[in-house]
């Protein structure tokens, strides 16, 4: 049975790892050059910032996916490609859920599996926007307890 723990720093560059493995799978839309180019950000700035927790896996250990939260937005929720499909984006997000009263986050609106993944959640669309560093357009989702 897969359990969530808080991630510590030293599991940073696993976290990116899945990060960048999902983000070519689900953002294929974006260049792979934009996202291997924010691997050291990654590591040494965004985890850092927020609370990551992830979700390990017992037989074999390891670690399938996590999620990172600053205050209540949900900065990032990454499940390793061979992981998805088995709920473990679910579990993720609501353990974000019991920590906090309310969620928002962004999405591409080309990432459609994962926009359809927050609506089943109870997220809804606030409004739209485009991202400044992708020139892609995202939504601005929220959920509230």
């Amino acid at each position: 049975m897969p359990s969530i723990r808080l991630a510590e720093q030293p599991e940073f560059e696993t976290l990116t790892r899945i990060w960048l493995n999902a983000t070519l799978t689900a953002h294929s839309f974006v260049n792979r050059e934009h996202w291997e180019a924010s691997v050291p950000d990654m590591v040494n700035k965004w985890l850092p910032m927020a609370e990551n927790y992830m979700i390990e896996l017992e037989n074999p250990a390891r670690i399938a996916g996590f999620i990172s939260l600053v205050d209540n937005y949900l900065a990032a929720i990454f499940v390793d490609p061979q992981d998805q499909g088995r709920g473990m984006g679910t579990e993720l997000l609501n353990k974000a859920k019991k920590l906090k009263d309310s969620l928002t986050l962004k999405v591409y609106q080309k990432n459609e599996s994962a926009l359809r993944f927050y609506l089943r959640h109870d997220f809804v669309i606030d409004h739209e926007e485009i991202d400044g560093s992708t020139g892609e357009k995202e939504y601005l989702m929220t959920w509230h307890k």
